[in-house]
């Protein structure tokens, strides 16, 4: 058959491929000197060949055709996971929080980095119910049900122990860590973090104050002899830095109004911590009234809501 007079779309109707495939073959046999009026079964030959071809170079045991390969496989496996796992908002939020409180986000699983990130929580016995209230929370991406009660390390923290659970290793997590720990580097509180936090939702910000978070009740004598306590809201920060003490200060100005201070305090073992403080008493109260709705849920946190008023 002679297709001199056919355009790409009739031949491809005739010979069932696409006329896409019909213009790729025209060119390189044009390319290649070839007389283009050829028969209908020559055509075909020469499609055959293609796949043919396209085939072996894929059975080709190669390093870049090996990394191809994973990479494929690899994103079905996160199209498969993403579709059967995600987080909901409210997880969003309490990840936000704990990630930069007592949670670990982690890919190093027993000596290999694994390509999907997890979690990890983890309260001792007097928070049990602070962490089985997280458990509810990320029930359906849990690795196994319910919380376990892991020993210490008696020579490291003495006798006890603490409760804890991990989520699955899910592609949800990739950008999340990526932000948070670029290159497996420690944590860090950045401005893309703090930015992903809903300051109108309660929910990060409650899980980042019991986390990390104390109520105090100090008190002063007046002249009178009278005793005055006052409420504290202090947040221990540990080794972060000013810089990060600073993006949480603007956090919790954002979300409640409120300016916090800052101070270079003394932990329990007698160790430079830095530590963000809410001192004056309406603010106190208002900060209170912000979390509380969330506090309250956990009955073992109860505490960090109660104000004296002296």
């Amino acid at each position: 058959d002679n297709y001199a007079d056919m355009d790409n779309e009739d031949i491809a109707k005739h010979i069932g491929v696409t006329a896409s495939k019909v213009k790729n073959t025209a060119e390189r046999l044009r390319a290649r000197g070839y007389n283009l009026n050829k028969s209908e079964a020559f055509m075909k030959s020469m499609h055959e060949r293609q796949i043919r071809d396209l085939h072996d170079w894929w059975r080709e045991d190669t390093e870049e055709k090996n990394e191809m390969k994973r990479l494929r496989t690899r994103d079905t496996i996160i199209a498969k996971l993403n579709a059967q796992y995600s987080l909901n908002p409210d997880q969003v939020q309490v990840m936000l929080g704990s990630c930069i409180g007592n949670a670990s986000m982690r890919r190093q699983y027993r000596g290999n980095v694994d390509p999907f990130p997890y979690i990890v929580f983890g309260h001792g016995e007097r928070y049990r119910c602070y962490l089985e209230w997280k458990y509810r929370t990320f029930e359906d991406l849990a690795m196994e049900a319910g919380i376990d009660y892991v020993e210490y390390n008696e020579s490291t923290f003495g006798d006890g122990g603490y409760y804890r659970f991990s989520t699955r290793h899910l592609p949800c997590f990739i950008q999340y860590h990526e932000i948070l720990r670029p290159n497996d580097e420690e944590r860090k509180v950045t401005r893309e973090w703090i930015d992903m936090i809903d300051t109108d939702n309660p929910l990060a910000l409650a899980v980042f104050y019991m986390d990390v978070g104390y109520m105090a009740h100090p008190h002063s004598i007046l002249k009178s002899g009278e005793m005055r306590y006052y409420n504290r809201i202090g947040f221990s920060l540990g080794t972060k830095t000013k810089a990060e003490g600073k993006l949480i200060m603007g956090w919790i100005e954002k979300a409640t109004g409120i300016t916090p201070r800052m101070y270079v305090g003394r932990n329990k073992d007698r160790q430079d911590e830095l530590v963000v403080r809410i001192d004056t008493q309406a603010d106190v109260r208002t900060f209170v009234a912000f979390v509380e709705p969330v506090v309250r849920q956990v009955p073992c946190m109860a505490h960090l809501v109660e104000l004296i008023e002296s």
